[in-house]
Protein backbone atom coordinates (compact mmCIF):
# COMPACT_ATOMS: atom_id res chain seq x y z
CA UNK A 1 0.00 0.00 0.00
CA UNK A 2 1.40 3.01 -1.12
CA UNK A 3 2.32 5.75 1.88
CA UNK A 4 1.12 9.30 0.34
CA UNK A 5 -0.40 11.91 2.14
CA UNK A 6 -2.58 13.71 -1.27
CA UNK A 7 -4.33 12.61 -4.47
CA UNK A 8 -2.23 13.35 -7.65
CA UNK A 9 -3.29 15.76 -10.18
CA UNK A 10 -4.39 12.65 -12.49
CA UNK A 11 -5.94 11.08 -9.42
CA UNK A 12 -8.01 14.25 -8.39
CA UNK A 13 -9.31 15.05 -12.24
CA UNK A 14 -10.58 11.34 -11.48
CA UNK A 15 -12.40 12.12 -8.18
CA UNK A 16 -13.73 14.64 -9.30
CA UNK A 17 -15.02 13.24 -12.81
CA UNK A 18 -17.03 10.79 -10.55
CA UNK A 19 -18.02 13.58 -8.05
CA UNK A 20 -19.44 16.27 -9.95
CA UNK A 21 -20.19 18.32 -6.61
CA UNK A 22 -16.69 18.28 -5.91
CA UNK A 23 -15.67 20.66 -8.79
CA UNK A 24 -13.45 22.95 -9.25
CA UNK A 25 -10.18 24.81 -7.27
CA UNK A 26 -12.15 26.14 -4.31
CA UNK A 27 -10.90 25.43 -1.20
CA UNK A 28 -13.91 24.64 1.22
CA UNK A 29 -12.46 27.31 4.03
CA UNK A 30 -11.10 30.26 2.15
CA UNK A 31 -13.34 29.60 -1.40
CA UNK A 32 -10.59 30.23 -3.01
CA UNK A 33 -9.74 33.70 -1.73
CA UNK A 34 -6.24 33.12 0.01
CA UNK A 35 -8.37 33.61 3.45
CA UNK A 36 -11.71 33.21 4.57
CA UNK A 37 -13.22 36.65 6.17
CA UNK A 38 -15.81 35.78 9.15
CA UNK A 39 -17.03 38.67 9.88
CA UNK A 40 -13.66 41.04 9.88
CA UNK A 41 -11.68 37.98 11.09
CA UNK A 42 -9.95 36.14 8.53
CA UNK A 43 -8.01 32.32 8.68
CA UNK A 44 -5.23 32.02 6.67
CA UNK A 45 -4.85 28.53 5.39
CA UNK A 46 -3.15 26.42 2.38
CA UNK A 47 -6.20 26.24 -0.76
CA UNK A 48 -4.38 23.43 -2.42
CA UNK A 49 -4.06 21.23 1.04
CA UNK A 50 -7.12 22.16 2.04
CA UNK A 51 -9.19 21.05 -1.79
CA UNK A 52 -7.43 17.61 -1.34
CA UNK A 53 -7.96 16.64 1.66
CA UNK A 54 -11.91 17.70 1.30
CA UNK A 55 -11.69 15.73 -2.05
CA UNK A 56 -10.00 12.96 0.01
CA UNK A 57 -12.16 12.67 2.94
CA UNK A 58 -15.47 13.42 1.33
CA UNK A 59 -14.68 10.45 -0.92
CA UNK A 60 -14.33 8.05 1.88
CA UNK A 61 -17.69 9.63 3.57
CA UNK A 62 -16.51 11.34 5.87
CA UNK A 63 -18.50 14.95 6.57
CA UNK A 64 -17.31 18.38 6.78
CA UNK A 65 -18.04 19.10 10.54
CA UNK A 66 -15.67 15.99 11.38
CA UNK A 67 -13.29 17.11 8.55
CA UNK A 68 -12.41 20.10 10.51
CA UNK A 69 -12.57 17.94 13.86
CA UNK A 70 -9.01 16.78 15.40
CA UNK A 71 -7.72 14.24 17.93
CA UNK A 72 -7.17 17.36 20.59
CA UNK A 73 -11.71 17.54 20.51
CA UNK A 74 -11.66 13.95 21.69
CA UNK A 75 -12.23 13.77 25.46
CA UNK A 76 -11.00 10.07 26.06
CA UNK A 77 -8.96 9.15 28.83
CA UNK A 78 -5.55 8.41 27.39
CA UNK A 79 -5.17 4.88 28.58
CA UNK A 80 -8.66 4.13 26.72
CA UNK A 81 -7.11 5.69 23.59
CA UNK A 82 -3.73 3.78 23.64
CA UNK A 83 -4.73 0.60 21.86
CA UNK A 84 -6.18 3.02 18.95
CA UNK A 85 -2.86 4.57 18.68
CA UNK A 86 -0.73 1.63 18.82
CA UNK A 87 -3.37 0.52 15.57
CA UNK A 88 -2.73 3.52 13.92
CA UNK A 89 0.87 3.58 14.14
CA UNK A 90 1.24 -0.40 12.89
CA UNK A 91 -1.59 0.39 10.29
CA UNK A 92 0.03 -0.78 7.76
CA UNK A 93 1.02 -4.20 9.03
CA UNK A 94 -3.04 -3.99 10.32
CA UNK A 95 -4.52 -3.03 7.30
CA UNK A 96 -2.11 -5.77 5.20
CA UNK A 97 -3.37 -8.77 7.55
CA UNK A 98 -7.03 -7.72 7.37
CA UNK A 99 -7.14 -7.06 11.02
CA UNK A 100 -10.03 -4.60 11.78
CA UNK A 101 -10.93 -2.79 15.13
CA UNK A 102 -13.89 -3.52 17.71
CA UNK A 103 -15.42 -0.40 19.16
CA UNK A 104 -17.33 -0.65 21.85
CA UNK A 105 -19.10 1.46 24.85
CA UNK A 106 -21.00 1.35 27.57
CA UNK A 107 -24.43 2.89 26.56
CA UNK A 108 -27.35 3.69 29.22
CA UNK A 109 -30.93 2.06 28.64
CA UNK A 110 -34.30 3.03 29.81
CA UNK A 111 -37.45 1.29 31.02
CA UNK A 112 -39.57 0.67 28.23
CA UNK A 113 -42.87 2.51 29.90
CA UNK A 114 -40.41 6.00 30.43
CA UNK A 115 -42.53 9.13 28.82
CA UNK A 116 -41.32 11.10 26.21
CA UNK A 117 -42.70 13.95 25.09
CA UNK A 118 -43.05 14.12 21.08
CA UNK A 119 -43.42 16.21 18.42
CA UNK A 120 -44.97 15.22 14.64
CA UNK A 121 -46.26 17.48 12.22
CA UNK A 122 -46.40 20.12 14.43
CA UNK A 123 -48.92 18.10 17.05
CA UNK A 124 -46.98 17.16 20.51
CA UNK A 125 -47.98 14.45 22.80
CA UNK A 126 -46.74 11.58 25.63
CA UNK A 127 -45.80 8.25 24.37
CA UNK A 128 -43.67 5.49 26.13
CA UNK A 129 -40.29 4.48 24.56
CA UNK A 130 -41.21 1.72 24.47
CA UNK A 131 -43.96 2.29 21.92
CA UNK A 132 -41.73 5.08 20.23
CA UNK A 133 -38.81 3.07 19.32
CA UNK A 134 -41.53 0.40 17.49
CA UNK A 135 -43.55 3.16 15.40
CA UNK A 136 -40.10 5.13 14.94
CA UNK A 137 -39.39 1.70 12.99
CA UNK A 138 -42.39 1.11 11.55
CA UNK A 139 -43.20 -2.14 13.62
CA UNK A 140 -46.09 -1.21 15.04
CA UNK A 141 -48.82 -2.14 13.19
CA UNK A 142 -51.70 -0.14 14.98
CA UNK A 143 -49.83 3.18 14.66
CA UNK A 144 -47.69 3.25 11.48
CA UNK A 145 -46.03 6.44 11.62
CA UNK A 146 -45.05 8.10 8.27
CA UNK A 147 -40.99 8.22 7.86
CA UNK A 148 -41.71 11.24 5.58
CA UNK A 149 -42.52 13.41 8.87
CA UNK A 150 -39.41 14.16 11.36
CA UNK A 151 -40.19 12.85 15.12
CA UNK A 152 -38.85 15.36 17.42
CA UNK A 153 -37.85 15.07 21.03
CA UNK A 154 -37.78 17.60 23.85
CA UNK A 155 -34.23 17.89 25.01
CA UNK A 156 -32.37 20.67 27.83
CA UNK A 157 -30.76 23.42 25.33
CA UNK A 158 -28.96 26.16 27.81
CA UNK A 159 -31.64 25.77 30.59
CA UNK A 160 -34.91 25.68 28.73
CA UNK A 161 -36.74 22.70 27.24
CA UNK A 162 -36.14 22.39 23.30
CA UNK A 163 -37.28 20.06 20.12
CA UNK A 164 -34.46 17.63 18.85
CA UNK A 165 -35.07 15.09 16.02
CA UNK A 166 -34.93 11.45 16.22
CA UNK A 167 -32.40 9.70 13.95
CA UNK A 168 -32.31 6.29 15.94
CA UNK A 169 -34.50 4.35 18.26
CA UNK A 170 -33.97 1.04 19.25
CA UNK A 171 -34.28 -2.42 21.70
CA UNK A 172 -31.75 -2.90 23.55
CA UNK A 173 -32.91 -6.19 24.92
CA UNK A 174 -33.20 -7.52 28.88
CA UNK A 175 -31.03 -5.96 31.46
CA UNK A 176 -30.84 -5.08 34.53
CA UNK A 177 -31.92 -1.72 35.73
CA UNK A 178 -32.03 0.71 38.65
CA UNK A 179 -34.84 3.36 39.85
CA UNK A 180 -33.91 6.59 40.58
CA UNK A 181 -36.13 9.07 42.49
CA UNK A 182 -36.13 12.23 43.36
CA UNK A 183 -37.76 14.25 46.49
CA UNK A 184 -40.96 15.25 44.28
CA UNK A 185 -41.78 11.73 44.23
CA UNK A 186 -39.98 11.97 40.06
CA UNK A 187 -38.90 8.12 39.11
CA UNK A 188 -37.34 7.01 36.23
CA UNK A 189 -35.45 3.21 35.84
CA UNK A 190 -32.23 3.26 33.73
CA UNK A 191 -29.23 0.50 33.56
CA UNK A 192 -26.17 1.32 35.85
CA UNK A 193 -24.22 3.14 33.08
CA UNK A 194 -26.88 5.48 31.61
CA UNK A 195 -25.47 9.41 31.98
CA UNK A 196 -27.87 11.94 33.70
CA UNK A 197 -27.16 15.60 33.68
CA UNK A 198 -26.58 17.19 37.40
CA UNK A 199 -25.47 19.67 39.34
CA UNK A 200 -22.16 17.69 39.37
CA UNK A 201 -21.92 17.57 35.48
CA UNK A 202 -22.83 14.31 33.27
CA UNK A 203 -22.96 11.19 35.83
CA UNK A 204 -23.65 7.91 35.48
CA UNK A 205 -26.56 6.40 37.60
CA UNK A 206 -23.91 4.12 39.24
CA UNK A 207 -22.39 7.33 39.98
CA UNK A 208 -25.42 9.32 41.49
CA UNK A 209 -25.42 9.36 45.13
CA UNK A 210 -28.51 10.51 47.52
CA UNK A 211 -28.37 14.79 48.02
CA UNK A 212 -26.76 15.19 43.92
CA UNK A 213 -29.24 17.70 42.28
CA UNK A 214 -30.56 16.23 39.09
CA UNK A 215 -31.30 18.23 36.23
CA UNK A 216 -35.61 17.42 35.22
CA UNK A 217 -38.42 19.39 33.77
CA UNK A 218 -39.46 22.64 35.54
CA UNK A 219 -42.25 24.57 35.19
CA UNK A 220 -43.94 26.80 32.25
CA UNK A 221 -44.08 30.94 33.15
CA UNK A 222 -47.20 32.26 31.82
CA UNK A 223 -47.16 35.81 32.18
CA UNK A 224 -47.89 36.64 28.36
CA UNK A 225 -48.05 34.90 24.99
CA UNK A 226 -44.75 36.06 23.23
CA UNK A 227 -45.40 38.17 19.69
CA UNK A 228 -43.38 35.93 16.94
CA UNK A 229 -41.13 38.43 15.33
CA UNK A 230 -42.08 39.29 11.79
CA UNK A 231 -39.13 38.94 8.49
CA UNK A 232 -39.23 40.45 5.33
CA UNK A 233 -38.98 37.12 2.29
CA UNK A 234 -38.13 37.42 -1.59
CA UNK A 235 -38.89 35.11 -3.76
CA UNK A 236 -35.36 32.90 -5.14
CA UNK A 237 -36.23 29.66 -6.65
CA UNK A 238 -32.48 28.84 -6.73
CA UNK A 239 -31.72 29.27 -3.33
CA UNK A 240 -31.14 25.60 -1.72
CA UNK A 241 -32.76 26.41 1.49
CA UNK A 242 -35.81 28.13 -0.20
CA UNK A 243 -39.25 27.72 1.57
CA UNK A 244 -42.22 26.41 -0.86
CA UNK A 245 -45.47 28.66 0.49
CA UNK A 246 -48.92 27.71 0.17
CA UNK A 247 -48.41 29.41 -3.09
CA UNK A 248 -46.03 27.81 -4.68
CA UNK A 249 -43.58 30.39 -3.78
CA UNK A 250 -39.74 29.87 -3.29
CA UNK A 251 -39.30 32.51 -0.50
CA UNK A 252 -36.31 33.13 1.86
CA UNK A 253 -35.84 35.72 4.55
CA UNK A 254 -34.06 38.51 3.60
CA UNK A 255 -32.15 38.74 6.93
CA UNK A 256 -30.52 35.50 6.00
CA UNK A 257 -29.76 36.75 2.31
CA UNK A 258 -27.92 39.94 3.57
CA UNK A 259 -26.02 37.84 5.91
CA UNK A 260 -25.08 35.35 3.14
CA UNK A 261 -24.21 37.93 0.69
CA UNK A 262 -21.48 39.51 3.55
CA UNK A 263 -19.88 36.26 3.80
CA UNK A 264 -19.50 36.15 -0.22
CA UNK A 265 -18.27 39.20 -0.30
CA UNK A 266 -20.73 40.77 -2.40
CA UNK A 267 -23.65 43.21 -2.39
CA UNK A 268 -27.36 42.11 -1.64
CA UNK A 269 -28.15 42.34 -5.10
CA UNK A 270 -25.25 40.64 -6.64
CA UNK A 271 -25.54 37.74 -4.56
CA UNK A 272 -28.95 37.33 -5.88
CA UNK A 273 -27.98 37.35 -9.04
CA UNK A 274 -25.09 34.64 -8.43
CA UNK A 275 -27.39 32.38 -6.52
CA UNK A 276 -30.06 32.62 -9.72
CA UNK A 277 -26.91 32.16 -12.24
CA UNK A 278 -26.76 29.00 -9.99
CA UNK A 279 -22.84 30.37 -9.75
CA UNK A 280 -20.42 27.57 -7.95
CA UNK A 281 -18.58 28.18 -4.73
CA UNK A 282 -20.97 30.19 -3.13
CA UNK A 283 -21.74 29.71 0.79
CA UNK A 284 -24.95 29.23 2.14
CA UNK A 285 -26.01 29.56 6.00
CA UNK A 286 -27.78 26.32 6.26
CA UNK A 287 -31.09 27.11 8.97
CA UNK A 288 -30.43 24.07 10.81
CA UNK A 289 -26.96 24.97 12.12
CA UNK A 290 -27.13 28.88 11.69
CA UNK A 291 -29.50 31.75 13.18
CA UNK A 292 -29.31 35.25 11.84
CA UNK A 293 -29.53 37.92 15.00
CA UNK A 294 -31.23 41.44 15.10
CA UNK A 295 -28.88 43.25 17.27
CA UNK A 296 -31.68 46.03 17.56
CA UNK A 297 -34.33 43.29 18.49
CA UNK A 298 -36.33 45.02 15.13
CA UNK A 299 -36.54 42.14 12.96
CA UNK A 300 -37.23 44.56 10.06
CA UNK A 301 -33.76 46.26 10.36
CA UNK A 302 -32.09 44.20 7.90
CA UNK A 303 -29.11 46.53 7.71
CA UNK A 304 -25.78 44.52 7.71
CA UNK A 305 -24.36 46.29 10.90
CA UNK A 306 -27.03 44.90 12.61
CA UNK A 307 -26.46 41.27 11.69
CA UNK A 308 -24.96 38.78 13.91
CA UNK A 309 -24.63 35.16 12.50
CA UNK A 310 -24.70 32.49 15.35
CA UNK A 311 -25.43 29.07 16.00
CA UNK A 312 -28.95 27.98 17.62
CA UNK A 313 -27.25 27.36 20.72
CA UNK A 314 -25.92 30.58 21.18
CA UNK A 315 -29.06 32.49 19.30
CA UNK A 316 -31.15 30.66 22.41
CA UNK A 317 -28.61 31.45 25.09
CA UNK A 318 -28.62 35.29 24.11
CA UNK A 319 -32.64 35.59 24.02
CA UNK A 320 -32.75 33.69 27.09
CA UNK A 321 -30.16 36.19 28.73
CA UNK A 322 -32.61 38.62 27.34
CA UNK A 323 -35.41 37.13 29.17
CA UNK A 324 -37.43 36.61 25.64
CA UNK A 325 -37.77 33.02 26.33
CA UNK A 326 -39.88 33.63 29.89
CA UNK A 327 -43.14 33.18 28.83
CA UNK A 328 -43.13 30.12 25.85
CA UNK A 329 -40.26 27.47 27.09
CA UNK A 330 -39.93 25.40 30.13
CA UNK A 331 -37.39 25.83 32.26
CA UNK A 332 -35.06 23.21 33.58
CA UNK A 333 -35.01 23.20 37.17
CA UNK A 334 -32.99 20.58 39.65
CA UNK A 335 -34.37 18.14 41.95
CA UNK A 336 -32.70 16.41 44.62
CA UNK A 337 -32.39 12.68 44.35
CA UNK A 338 -33.99 10.63 47.50
CA UNK A 339 -33.02 6.66 46.67
CA UNK A 340 -31.41 4.87 43.70
CA UNK A 341 -32.31 1.11 44.23
CA UNK A 342 -31.98 -1.87 42.33
CA UNK A 343 -34.88 -3.04 40.01
CA UNK A 344 -34.67 -5.51 38.41
CA UNK A 345 -34.66 -7.29 35.20
CA UNK A 346 -36.49 -5.59 32.18
CA UNK A 347 -37.03 -4.91 28.49
CA UNK A 348 -35.05 -1.64 27.41
CA UNK A 349 -35.14 0.82 24.65
CA UNK A 350 -32.84 3.97 23.98
CA UNK A 351 -32.61 6.53 21.17
CA UNK A 352 -30.50 9.24 19.75
CA UNK A 353 -30.99 13.15 18.80
CA UNK A 354 -29.51 13.88 15.27
CA UNK A 355 -27.71 17.03 16.50
CA UNK A 356 -25.59 18.96 19.35
CA UNK A 357 -26.45 18.68 22.26
CA UNK A 358 -26.99 14.89 22.48
CA UNK A 359 -29.74 15.00 25.22
CA UNK A 360 -33.43 14.10 25.52
CA UNK A 361 -35.74 14.30 28.76
CA UNK A 362 -37.54 10.62 30.02
CA UNK A 363 -40.29 11.00 32.26
CA UNK A 364 -38.80 14.37 32.48
CA UNK A 365 -35.29 13.97 33.38
CA UNK A 366 -32.61 15.25 31.61
CA UNK A 367 -30.70 12.25 30.00
CA UNK A 368 -27.82 11.24 27.70
CA UNK A 369 -26.44 8.14 25.49
CA UNK A 370 -22.94 8.12 24.46
CA UNK A 371 -21.40 7.81 21.36
CA UNK A 372 -17.92 6.65 19.43
CA UNK A 373 -18.87 8.47 15.80
CA UNK A 374 -16.22 10.99 16.09
CA UNK A 375 -13.80 8.55 16.83
CA UNK A 376 -14.04 6.50 13.92
CA UNK A 377 -13.58 9.61 12.13
CA UNK A 378 -10.85 10.93 13.45
CA UNK A 379 -8.96 6.98 12.48
CA UNK A 380 -10.37 7.20 9.44
CA UNK A 381 -8.91 10.32 8.66
CA UNK A 382 -5.30 9.49 9.89
CA UNK A 383 -5.55 6.53 7.57
CA UNK A 384 -7.04 8.48 4.45
CA UNK A 385 -3.90 10.64 4.56
CA UNK A 386 -1.59 7.67 4.75
CA UNK A 387 -3.07 6.66 1.07
CA UNK A 388 -5.38 3.91 2.36
CA UNK A 389 -8.67 3.59 0.70
CA UNK A 390 -11.35 4.09 3.24
CA UNK A 391 -15.82 4.50 3.29
CA UNK A 392 -17.42 5.13 6.40
CA UNK A 393 -20.99 4.79 6.66
CA UNK A 394 -23.79 3.60 9.03
CA UNK A 395 -24.96 0.36 8.85
CA UNK A 396 -28.43 1.35 8.58
CA UNK A 397 -27.04 3.05 5.28
CA UNK A 398 -25.44 -0.48 4.36
CA UNK A 399 -28.64 -1.83 4.48
CA UNK A 400 -30.08 0.55 2.80
CA UNK A 401 -27.73 0.19 -0.09
CA UNK A 402 -27.46 -2.99 0.03
CA UNK A 403 -31.46 -3.38 -0.95
CA UNK A 404 -30.95 -0.73 -3.38
CA UNK A 405 -28.83 -3.86 -5.27
CA UNK A 406 -32.32 -5.52 -5.81
CA UNK A 407 -33.10 -5.81 -9.82
CA UNK A 408 -30.17 -2.80 -10.08
CA UNK A 409 -26.89 -3.96 -11.89
CA UNK A 410 -25.37 -0.64 -11.19
CA UNK A 411 -26.16 -0.36 -7.52
CA UNK A 412 -25.04 -3.68 -7.44
CA UNK A 413 -21.37 -2.53 -8.49
CA UNK A 414 -21.00 0.69 -6.28
CA UNK A 415 -22.48 -1.41 -3.45
CA UNK A 416 -19.71 -3.90 -4.16
CA UNK A 417 -16.96 -1.32 -4.32
CA UNK A 418 -17.78 0.56 -1.37
CA UNK A 419 -18.21 -2.04 0.73
CA UNK A 420 -16.71 -5.10 -0.60
CA UNK A 421 -13.70 -3.99 -2.39
CA UNK A 422 -12.86 -0.15 -0.15
CA UNK A 423 -9.39 -1.24 1.84
CA UNK A 424 -11.24 -0.11 4.83
CA UNK A 425 -14.95 0.12 5.88
CA UNK A 426 -16.15 1.24 9.07
CA UNK A 427 -19.78 0.39 9.57
CA UNK A 428 -21.09 2.96 12.27
CA UNK A 429 -23.29 1.96 14.93
CA UNK A 430 -24.30 -1.33 14.47
CA UNK A 431 -27.31 -2.23 16.61
CA UNK A 432 -29.73 1.06 15.84
CA UNK A 433 -30.71 -0.68 13.38
CA UNK A 434 -34.53 -2.14 13.69
CA UNK A 435 -33.10 -5.75 13.66
CA UNK A 436 -34.74 -8.43 11.95
CA UNK A 437 -33.26 -11.46 9.31
CA UNK A 438 -32.16 -8.40 6.52
CA UNK A 439 -30.22 -6.53 8.81
CA UNK A 440 -28.56 -10.00 10.43
CA UNK A 441 -27.68 -11.19 6.56
CA UNK A 442 -26.63 -8.14 5.33
CA UNK A 443 -23.71 -8.01 8.37
CA UNK A 444 -23.22 -11.29 7.52
CA UNK A 445 -22.82 -10.88 4.32
CA UNK A 446 -20.37 -7.48 4.45
CA UNK A 447 -18.27 -9.19 7.17
CA UNK A 448 -17.57 -12.78 6.21
CA UNK A 449 -16.74 -11.10 2.78
CA UNK A 450 -13.93 -8.99 3.86
CA UNK A 451 -12.66 -11.09 6.77
CA UNK A 452 -11.67 -13.70 3.51
CA UNK A 453 -10.54 -11.31 1.28
CA UNK A 454 -8.20 -9.72 4.05
CA UNK A 455 -10.06 -6.17 4.31
CA UNK A 456 -10.24 -4.55 7.68
CA UNK A 457 -13.59 -3.54 8.84
CA UNK A 458 -14.15 -0.83 11.83
CA UNK A 459 -17.06 -1.50 13.29
CA UNK A 460 -18.82 0.93 16.23
CA UNK A 461 -21.26 -0.23 18.27
CA UNK A 462 -22.69 0.13 21.69
CA UNK A 463 -23.36 -3.69 22.05
CA UNK A 464 -21.27 -5.90 24.50
CA UNK A 465 -19.74 -9.38 22.52
CA UNK A 466 -22.67 -11.60 24.40
CA UNK A 467 -25.40 -9.30 22.60
CA UNK A 468 -23.71 -9.21 19.23
CA UNK A 469 -23.55 -12.67 19.51
CA UNK A 470 -27.72 -13.34 20.12
CA UNK A 471 -28.54 -10.61 17.53
CA UNK A 472 -26.45 -11.17 14.91
CA UNK A 473 -25.01 -15.06 15.45
CA UNK A 474 -22.17 -17.20 17.56
CA UNK A 475 -20.30 -17.20 13.79
CA UNK A 476 -20.53 -13.29 13.37
CA UNK A 477 -18.57 -13.10 17.02
CA UNK A 478 -15.98 -15.31 15.59
CA UNK A 479 -15.12 -13.63 12.84
CA UNK A 480 -15.08 -10.69 14.90
CA UNK A 481 -12.52 -11.94 17.64
CA UNK A 482 -10.48 -13.75 14.76
CA UNK A 483 -9.95 -10.29 12.72
CA UNK A 484 -10.65 -7.37 15.17
CA UNK A 485 -8.91 -6.05 17.67
CA UNK A 486 -11.62 -4.89 20.37
CA UNK A 487 -11.55 -1.77 22.28
CA UNK A 488 -13.84 -0.88 24.76
CA UNK A 489 -14.57 2.52 26.31
CA UNK A 490 -16.20 3.68 29.45
CA UNK A 491 -17.55 7.15 30.90
CA UNK A 492 -19.29 9.74 29.87
CA UNK A 493 -19.80 11.15 26.20
CA UNK A 494 -17.30 13.27 24.43
CA UNK A 495 -19.13 14.97 21.62
CA UNK A 496 -19.86 18.19 23.97
CA UNK A 497 -16.61 18.89 24.39
CA UNK A 498 -15.74 19.32 20.84
CA UNK A 499 -19.58 20.76 20.45
CA UNK A 500 -19.08 23.74 23.01
CA UNK A 501 -15.53 24.31 21.48
CA UNK A 502 -17.29 24.95 17.86
CA UNK A 503 -19.66 27.44 19.25
CA UNK A 504 -16.66 29.18 21.58
CA UNK A 505 -14.92 29.22 18.05
CA UNK A 506 -17.75 30.32 16.55
CA UNK A 507 -19.04 33.44 18.34
CA UNK A 508 -15.49 34.60 18.62
CA UNK A 509 -15.63 34.40 14.44
CA UNK A 510 -12.81 32.24 14.09
CA UNK A 511 -13.43 29.46 11.24
CA UNK A 512 -11.45 26.44 11.47
CA UNK A 513 -9.40 24.94 8.80
CA UNK A 514 -9.59 20.66 7.64
CA UNK A 515 -7.26 18.83 8.87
Amino acid sequence: MPSRKFLTDDELAQVQQTHPEMKGDLCPTCRGKGSYSWLGNQAICDCDTQRRLNVLYSHAGIGLRYQRLGWQDLKIPEDQLAPIRKYIANAESNIASGMGLYLSGDVGCLQGEAVIQVNRGGKGFAVRLRDLVRRFNGADRRYKWDPNIPTYVQREVDGVVRLAPIVAAWESGVKTTFAVTTESGRQVRATDEHPFLTERGWLRLDELRVGDEVHVRGSQARAGRQVKPRYRLTTLPGHPYRQLTQSNMNRVPVHRLIAEARLNGMSYDEFCQAVMAEEPGLVFLDPAVWAVHHLDSDSLNNSPDNLQVLTHLAHHRLHAAEGNTNNVLFKVATEMVVSVKRYGSEETFDIEVGDDPHNFLANGFVVHNTGKTMLANLILKDLVREGHDCYFTTFSGAIEQFTSTWGDRDEKARFAKRFMLSRVLCLDDLGKEFRNRLSSSTFDHILRTRVFELRPTILTTNLHPTEISVGYGASILSLLAEQSVHVHFTGGDYRPHAHYRSISEVEAGEVRAIV
